[in-house]
This record gives C-alpha cells, structure tokens and sequence, in this order.
C-alpha cells in the first residue's frame, strides 16, 4: 500500500543564483571585484578616521601606561558605522561563585543575520572590586564585557588603524593593584550643560537643608530636553545659593558645570537603572554667575613719555633758569 502525502512544492534557487545583501563588516572585500581589496581598506580608513574624532572627543578611552583602552561604546560605534549591532542571545547566568555570565551577538541590520558573538564573566573570584558589587551591576558588566569582546572579534583591526589598543578597557587587569577594578574610573563632567530649572523631590525641592555633619545642601532638578538630572549644591556654595538675588525658580535657564555621579535606587525590592546627580561646581544664570569666573587682572599699560626729547629739552631749560 502506498501512502499519499499531500504538501506543496518550493523552487529552491541554486547557492551560485541566489541573491545574497552586501554583508558590511564581514564581506568588506567584493570578492568579484579585483581592487576589493583596496576597496575594503579605503572604507575601513574611513571608519577609523571618524571613529577616533568621537572617540577622543568623548573620550571613550582609558589610558593604561600611555596606551588607550577603547570602552564598549567606542567598540559598538564601529559596529553600528558598519551597520552592525549588538544584541543578548541569550539571558545571563548567575553562577555558583557570585559571577554572572553573559551572551552576546552581532546582528547585521541589512537582514538580520549573526555575524559572530560572544560571551564573558563578572563578578568572580579575583574579579577586582567587582566581586563585591551588587547582582545586577554585575550582571550589566558581563553583557558590557561581552559586547566588548564580540565587537573586538570582528573589528579590532579597525580599531588599531584609528590608533588604540586592541583590548577593550573593560578586560584590562588590574595593573598590580589588587582589589581595584577592573576598568580604573573615569570622572564623568558637567561642562555648561544647559536645562531649566525646576523643583523635585528632596534634596532637589529648591530648599536649603542641614547634613548630619553639620553642613548645607541645596539641590534642583534641571530638565535638558527630555532627561532630568538631579542638581545638589554642598557648604559655602548651598548657602550662597539659597539666598541668590534673583532666586532660583521653576523655568530659569541656567546653565550647570561639576562632576557626574551615577546613583543606585531601587523600586519595589527591584534595582531600577542608576539615575544622574550632578555635584554642582559653577552656576550660571542671565544674571548672575557663581562663583564668578575668574576675571585676569588687568595689565599695566605701557607708560609713555608726555614729550619728546626736543620738547622735553626745552622745559628743563626753561626750569634751570628759573631756579
């Protein structure tokens, strides 16, 4: 007895006949084209030559022993001038040890497809001041460590044609410091960012506020567009603006300088991303500006004679027979 099998028929098109989209990154050499070669190195001379203008602009570096480190959005702005990004493949594990474990892929946006991957750890033994750290901070540094690493499989030839090092920041050991982390911290700025002032919650409500040692606090939420960043101003400069003429109020457009600070908060029992506080330094507003800028003092000007020498000649004669 035979069995009838109902199904429907496909063409299927022969490897050599099917056509396949330009594969940035992977296929940069046009394999039927003679000068592929110097094709691939005129357009990765390109990316490298951008690349490092961002690249030193935001300093997306870390200098280890005179060399530069490239961080992880340094790595991803190759990928995504190649039109490839990364994704997690897969959720990250926590291990035994307190490490967790994360998975990452490079997808190429014309069609989706994986062009390479990898993986890396955080968190374990030996692992600098990370081993201590909370679970999803270092959950986010195994996905940061991951992409890192999967970006530098496929681009660090690029990389080192804009003038950095090959190895990410982010896998650097230590440097003979043990208990130090792993990526040496970088003091993130404020330098004339400009937003509009308005009251939040405390310590950024407008109100001046006394610490438990004894000093002042006096803080504002600034609105850039559509982020919010928390504005806090400590001792002489708190007190001073407290009581500045005219006062800070809700829509002043000011303009704010001072170190950047990533916050940790959690919501419900569950870590929420780390929001921004910046440490006010400067402050200015279309009134006033404190503290005041340094102001050079003004230079001597150049002392010249009243007459010339002629001139001058005759009145000392003159004086003498006077005298």
């Amino acid at each position: 007895m035979t069995d009838v099998i109902e199904g429907t028929a496909v063409e299927v098109i022969p490897a050599e006949r099917a056509v396949i989209p330009a594969q940035p990154g992977q296929a940069l050499v046009t394999a039927d084209a003679p000068d592929g070669q110097d094709r691939m190195l005129e357009a990765a001379s390109r990316i490298a030559t951008s690349l490092t203008r961002m690249v030193e602009q935001q300093q997306l570096y870390t200098l280890i022993q005179g060399k530069k480190y490239p961080h992880v959005e340094a790595w991803m702005t190759i990928g995504r001038m190649d039109n490839v990004v990364a994704r997690e493949s897969d959720r990250p594990v926590k291990n035994e040890d307190g490490s967790w474990e994360a998975f990452v892929e490079l997808i190429r946006l014309s069609d989706g497809m994986v062009i390479g991957g990898s993986s890396a750890m955080a968190g374990g033994k030996g692992d600098g001041n990370w081993t201590g750290r909370p679970d999803h901070v270092k959950r986010s540094m195994a996905v940061t460590r991951a992409t890192s690493r999967a970006f530098r499989q496929q681009y660090s030839w690029i990389m080192t044609l804009a003038g950095y090092q090959p190895t990410p920041a982010d896998e650097m050991p230590p440097d003979d410091h043990p208990g130090e982390p792993m990526r040496p911290p970088l003091e993130r700025r404020a330098e004339g960012l400009i937003g509009d002032v308005k009251a939040g919650a405390p310590p950024v409500d407008l109100n001046l506020r006394n610490t438990a040692d004894g000093g002042a606090v006096f803080g504002f939420k600034l609105m850039a567009g559509r982020k919010g960043f928390q504005c806090v101003a400590e001792g002489d400069l708190a007190q001073v603006l407290a009581i500045a003429v005219p006062p800070l109020t809700d829509g002043l457009r000011v303009t704010v300088f001072g170190s950047v600070e990533s916050v940790p908060w959690t919501k419900d029992g569950k870590p929420m991303p780390p929001y921004s506080r910046i440490h006010l330094e400067r402050i200015k507003t279309p009134e006033w500006t404190i503290p005041a800028e340094d102001v050079p003092e003004p230079a001597e000007a150049p002392s010249a004679p009243l007459f010339d020498e002629d001139e001058q000649a005759r009145i000392d004669a003159a004086l003498e027979a006077t005298a």
